[in-house]
């Protein structure tokens, strides 16, 4: 309800509503609701790109919450090429041996690692 209120005082495009939808999705996480966080993060990927560009720390920050929720449900290709944009973007913004840059490699052989596993398992 309250991000109902939010978007109708401020102006779409507001960050303030992404900012609320990203705990929204957050919280759907945390309670098992893998599909509707991933719905939200997908949205909230598209209006920061709008907003701030393909090349931008918050695009990707929203970039790599997609990317784990896409790893979560079992969408590991799609969660793979995010998480290919995200290491390099990370690299652009950052460098190559900065720590972002280096977890989001980790997160990415991580779920690597995790398809794997069930594949294997299978």
């Amino acid at each position: 309800k309250a991000l109902l209120m939010m978007k109708d005082v401020l102006k779409s495009d507001d960050e303030r509503i992404s900012i609320t939808e990203s705990h929204l999705a957050e919280f759907y996480l945390q309670h098992g609701k893998i599909a509707e966080a991933e719905k939200l993060q997908e949205d909230i990927l598209n209006k920061t790109r709008a907003l701030h560009g393909d090349k931008s720390s918050k695009t990707l920050q929203a970039m790599k919450n997609l990317a784990a929720s896409r790893g979560l449900v079992g969408n590991y290709d799609e969660a793979g090429k995010l998480w290919k944009e995200c290491i390099e973007l990370s690299k652009a913004l950052y460098g190559e041996k900065s720590p972002r840059t280096l977890q989001a490699i980790d997160s990415y052989l991580s779920m690597k690692e995790r398809s794997r596993s069930k594949h294997a398992a299978n």
